[in-house]
């Protein structure tokens, strides 16, 4: 069940990705680019758990998956950002110089935390037990920098729900931010169970 679920979410956000890129390469459509690269970047993150969920792998693989979705939810909250506060950007360098500076030295700080291989432990495995999906296995949980990474990560999503509030008076934005906030609950839960272990989602 949860490799079909990563599978289909990474389907659709590679369909997604795909039409958003083509749509804006139609006049008047420059926008849409911006959200293609929030779609691009949660299939890479997705891809990443679709991969841990088909083949569970040995703790060091997992750490190893666990890296690199790091990274592609830190790229994905960098891709909020600049779709909620500067959609007609068309490269890095259109985007407003604070928030610019912010993402890059936000991003850059965790993949280098990241990739230095201390934000993930695996020393110290937690069990997971889900009888009812037939799951039964050790995994690695993040460490305090893990933690504070996730947290920076956290920040980038937050000034991005800023910027989505300042834009709620722009067509269909209601839905927009309210999906959105159904997305940071779910962020939530997936840092407290890398942190914590938690298995709550099950």
């Amino acid at each position: 069940l949860p490799h079909s679920i990563a599978v289909a979410t990474l389907a659709i956000q590679v369909i997604v990705t795909v039409q958003m890129f083509v749509v804006a390469r139609a006049p008047g459509w420059h926008r849409a680019r911006a959200f293609g690269w929030v779609a691009l970047t949660a299939g890479l993150y997705s891809g990443m758990y679709a991969f841990g969920t088909f083949e569970i792998g040995t703790l060091a693989q997992q750490a190893i998956n666990w890296r690199f979705s790091l990274v592609f939810g830190a790229c994905h909250a960098a891709a909020w950002c600049r779709f909620a506060w500067a959609p007609d950007a068309r490269s890095w360098g259109d985007v407003p110089p604070w928030l610019s500076r912010t993402v890059i030295g936000v991003v850059g700080a965790i993949i280098a935390i990241v990739m230095s291989g201390r934000a993930v432990d695996i020393t110290n495995p937690v069990p997971v037990d889900i009888p009812s999906l037939g799951i039964r296995h050790e995994q690695p949980h993040t460490t305090a920098l893990g933690g504070l990474v996730m947290i920076a990560a956290g920040a980038l999503l937050a000034i991005a729900l800023v910027g989505l509030v300042r834009r709620r008076r722009e067509p269909g934005f209601s839905l927009v931010i309210t999906g959105y906030c159904a997305f940071l609950a779910g962020v939530v839960l997936e840092a407290l169970i890398a942190h914590f272990g938690w298995q709550i989602m099950f």
